[in-house]
């Protein structure tokens, strides 16, 4: 006969949901009952990444009360509210921060200090806006594990160019750690382009466009380096391919439209960067690039000629086109 651990395993194999709702059914209430730490921590886990979320906390809350000093739980609930899509992302983070501040006062007590619960926690702060406080935690991490590539990567993220060298020792850090690690190997290239290590960059981005060839920043990054490199063709498909990847993020559209306005092509210039408004009329810096790159054309007559042709059949708030027309008049 199957003991209850088999028949978690079982539990977390499964695809079939019909299966998994008929084993559920049967454990959940001999797990709870069981009041074992471990055993109620692996369920819970098994919710969280179905995404079942608030049975996934009851049960890591479980977990918790009948084991207080295991660190996993805090972590996995940590997780369950960083990930968390049914409630407000304030709310979430502020339980999250709460569950693993406690849970890293655990790893201590039990003098077994953990750098994924320090890292996630810095993680937590950084999205709080505490950026001292989320350095912190994530140089905790690195103090207790050097090589966590995750922490590595996270520290350089959030540190500004003023500490640029220590920024580019930890993305190359994260890579010998993982040579796959997609995200870093996409931050460093971009970097790298920033300090005009052509050469190098190409290199980090061109193993991540290996890893993810759909990943719309890493287009960005793409077409930054072979505009900077005077490739141009290349530089006008990588922005394009940006563009077909997700129609809707109007980065996408300003940074093809700013390639347009540079190499003038007033026209497809005018296009994407007006869609760029039209994707987020909240968004100042679209608003700033559209009206720069009109009032740029000494011919008036042209210019006004290029706002009737994109405001015609345009979802851009009423308000939107009044201020920039009011804007315009002012030159």
């Amino acid at each position: 006969m199957k003991n209850l651990s088999d028949m978690v395993d079982e539990m977390d194999r499964t695809n079939d949901e019909r299966e998994f709702r008929q084993l559920r059914e049967g454990l959940e209430p001999q797990i709870i009952e069981s009041h074992d730490p471990v055993l109620l921590w692996r369920l819970g886990q098994i919710y969280r990444y179905r995404k079942i979320w608030q049975d996934a906390e009851r049960i890591l809350h479980e977990a918790i009360k009948w084991g207080p000093s295991t660190p996993e739980p805090y972590r996995d609930l940590g997780l369950l509210y960083i990930q968390r899509d049914d409630l407000p992302s304030e709310i979430c983070l502020q339980h999250a921060k709460e569950i693993l501040e406690k849970g890293a006062r655990v790893d201590k007590l039990g003098n077994d200090p953990s750098p994924v619960t320090h890292t996630l926690l810095g993680k937590v702060l950084e999205s709080l806006n505490d950026a001292k406080g989320a350095e912190s935690e994530l140089r905790k991490a690195l103090a207790i594990d050097l090589y966590y590539e995750e922490a590595q990567y996270n520290l350089a993220m959030l540190l500004d160019d003023s500490h640029r060298e220590e920024k580019l020792t930890l993305l190359r850090q994260s890579i010998s750690e993982d040579p796959e690690y997609f995200i870093a190997l996409r931050e460093l290239g971009f970097e790298l382009v920033k300090a005009k290590q052509l050469d190098e960059a190409e290199s980090y981005l061109a193993k991540a466009l290996n890893l993810d060839p759909e990943d719309v920043s890493l287009r960005w990054y793409l077409g930054q380096l072979n505009w900077m490199r005077k490739d141009l063709q290349s530089a006008e498909l990588h922005f394009k391919r940006a563009v077909e990847l997700d129609p809707g993020d109007g980065v996408s559209h300003q940074l093809l439209g700013r390639f347009y306005q540079y190499h003038d092509r007033a026209e497809e210039a005018n296009r994407e960067l007006f869609s760029a408004m039209e994707l987020d009329p909240s968004n100042d810096s679209s608003f700033s690039a559209y009206l720069k790159f009109l009032k740029e054309f000494k011919n008036r007559d042209f210019a006004e000629k290029l706002f009737r042709a994109a405001r015609q059949n345009t979802t851009l708030p009423h308000r939107r086109l009044l201020e920039l027309k009011n804007k315009l008049s002012s030159r």
